[in-house]
């Protein structure tokens, strides 16, 4: 390379053997190279949208773009809004030979003596004033390479712009690289009743833009959400375990089966309404009376633990919410302080107060 005159200071995808050995990985990175800014060699669109230009599933394209950057062929990232940008590594340092052909200007060609006058081509000279002026007895020069105005050489190549002929404006064939997503959607159709309700506030704006892309019934979801807000597994570990809101949507969670037993949801210790809630009252109001002075859903998160062993204890006593208290109570007798030690001896506990039940008849 050296006796020719000039070294390569720049690599590109020829010296890849990888790009070569996959087809999918061939065909993704030209696709990228044909839709990528040649400014910044760099495509930005979000990825459903950019999966959709390139007629490739979002699983296809995740797989082929993080091959593609594993091997050095691409930076993928990703905005705060959720847009994706692929830059083309190396692309960065590849001439661009538009801007050669400025080292080289071509001769100004001679131009006929008596010749008619003819309209010039609109469409071959962005930036020239003087084409669009239809009424020139001489057409406009376009193989001067020396006139700043005849071709826009800043213009990135497969950047996409409207075509004028004839008057007549026609469908860009691309997406123009620099539009983006917006970065705060409008919140439409009851989104802010929803957010107001719905008890996992992370990823807003992820919600923000799946609410405005489907349609969704606030008289549909809500009073489905107030009772799933009650499950316990919702509850537990301060709601470590509620799917986010865009997630939420996504799976259309509304539609789930509820259960239907009343142990599977949070029990209400301000204003006990049924036999289990009057039953763990009395006994947190014995040993941790202090817990009572908290909210409804801190106190819940704290009793999940022994929770569980209180359902173990009424299951023993056959769902007898009664005869579980009593077990309860006849435990806290004999020295057993917790449920957990409770729930290990609740068979015999019970034993002993049939065995009560028996003498005293």
């Amino acid at each position: 390379m050296i006796n020719k005159g000039y070294t390569k200071l720049y690599r590109s995808e020829a010296d890849v053997p990888q790009l070569w050995e996959s087809a999918l990985l061939f065909s993704t990175y030209q696709k990228l190279k044909i839709l990528a800014d040649r400014a910044d060699w760099a495509v930005t669109l979000p990825v459903r949208r950019l999966a959709t230009r390139m007629g490739m599933s979002i699983g296809t394209l995740r797989k082929a773009t993080t091959q593609l950057a594993e091997i050095g062929l691409i930076r993928a990232e990703e905005t705060a809004d959720g847009v994706s940008r692929f830059v083309l590594v190396f692309g960065d340092g590849e001439p661009v030979l538009s801007q050669l052909r400025r080292v080289q200007p071509a001769a100004p060609k001679q131009e006929p003596a008596a010749k008619p006058a003819k309209k010039p081509d609109a469409v071959s000279n962005f930036n020239t004033p003087t084409v669009s002026n239809f009424n020139t007895t001489k057409p406009a020069s376009v193989s001067n390479f020396n006139t700043p105005t005849v071709s826009n050489f800043g213009t990135p190549l497969y950047r996409e712009q409207e075509r004028v002929d004839n008057n007549n404006t026609t469908t860009p064939l691309l997406f123009p690289q620099d539009q983006t997503e917006p970065s705060t959607p409008k919140q439409e159709n009851g989104f802010t009743a929803f957010w107001a309700a719905y008890p996992n506030k992370k990823s807003k704006q992820r919600a923000i833009k799946k609410w405005n892309k489907g349609k969704y019934n606030l008289a549909e979801i809500l009073p489905v959400l107030e009772k799933q807000k009650r499950l316990r597994d919702w509850v537990k570990n301060n709601g470590q375990f509620v799917p986010r809101a865009d997630a939420y949507l996504n799976q259309r969670r509304w539609e789930d089966t509820l259960p239907t037993g009343e142990d599977a949801y949070i029990l209400d210790f301000q204003e006990p309404k049924t036999q289990r809630e009057e039953v763990a009252k009395y006994w947190l109001q014995a040993v941790s009376p202090g817990l009572l002075k908290n909210d409804n859903q801190k106190i819940n998160c704290i009793f999940e633990f022994d929770r569980i062993f209180f359902e173990k204890i009424i299951a023993t006593c056959g769902n007898d919410i009664h005869q579980a208290f009593k077990v309860m109570v006849h435990g806290w007798q004999l020295g057993c302080t917790t449920l957990r030690a409770i729930s290990e001896r609740a068979a015999s506990y019970l034993d002993d107060l049939k065995s009560q039940e028996y003498k005293q008849q």
